[in-house]
Formats: C-alpha cells, structure tokens, sequence
C-alpha cells in the first residue's frame, strides 16, 4: 500500500495521509515496529509491505477484534499482533 485508501470495518474509505512520509523519513522499513494507531491497517500494511520483519498493532477502537491481522492481511500471522489500547 502506498498512501491509497483503505476500507474501515463500516466501509468508509480511510486515507492515512502521512504514510509516503513515514515511509520515506524512516527507509529503509526493517526490523520490528509499533502502529499505535491500528484502525483499518494502513500503515500496518504499508510497513509489512515495505520490509518490517513484525507488526505491534495497538489500537482503542475493537471494531474488527473478531478478526485477526492475518485474517486481514491474509498474511502470516506470526507477523503481526494487535493489542487493545
């Protein structure tokens, strides 16, 4: 994902605006990083797609908790782990 929008659990699109930055400021994305701020995933996707080895995805919202990361990510799930803040 590279700043395109993402659909939030009640289907409005949700842009994260600062993600080409992040991305840029902190290139090159490896090791183990912390998204605070979970909601429908977009930087934690952007960073798993960008080279981050895991994913600590913490957000105070549990709308989509019933599902998992790889449920969404249809990726590995030992990559990512979310908490509720």
């Amino acid at each position: 994902m590279t700043g395109d929008a993402t659909m939030t659990p009640d289907h409005a699109p949700h842009i994260p605006v600062l993600l080409r930055p992040i991305l840029a400021q902190c290139a090159p994305i490896t090791g183990v990083w912390l998204d605070g701020t979970f909601g429908a995933g977009g930087y934690t996707r952007a960073l798993l797609d960008h080279g981050a080895d895991t994913v600590y995805a913490v957000d105070r919202e549990t709308g989509g908790a019933n599902k998992s990361l790889h449920q969404i990510f249809k990726g590995p799930p030992e990559r990512t782990e979310r908490f509720k803040g």
